[in-house]
């Protein structure tokens, strides 16, 4: 497991790509500039998506606490902040 930065903290985070995307940009993930802003659980983030102060990036259903973080002047879900990016593969749901 990777460490999780401290709430406000200032960090780049690696956002990996879908398959999609990795053929359309060329690269396996993006860099961007983030603060990490906590967790929130299941309810608090469907009602704050619902309210449109929350976007979804990477949801995972299978955790009740849900990372969230600042970028791009918007708050977003990132579950796979944690998780080693050499380990994560995408798997269409449909």
């Amino acid at each position: 497991m990777l460490d999780i930065p401290n709430v406000g903290d200032c960090f780049l985070m690696e956002l990996p790509l879908t398959p999609p995307l990795r053929e359309e940009y060329g690269k396996d993930s993006f860099i961007v500039e983030a603060v990490y802003h906590g967790t929130l659980t299941d309810e608090e983030v469907e009602v704050q998506k619902a309210d449109g102060s929350l976007m979804e990036m990477y949801n995972r259903l299978d955790i009740n606490e849900h990372h969230i973080v600042f970028f791009s002047d918007q708050r977003w879900v990132n579950d796979l902040l944690d998780v080693d990016p050499e380990k994560i593969s995408f798997e269409p749901l449909i």
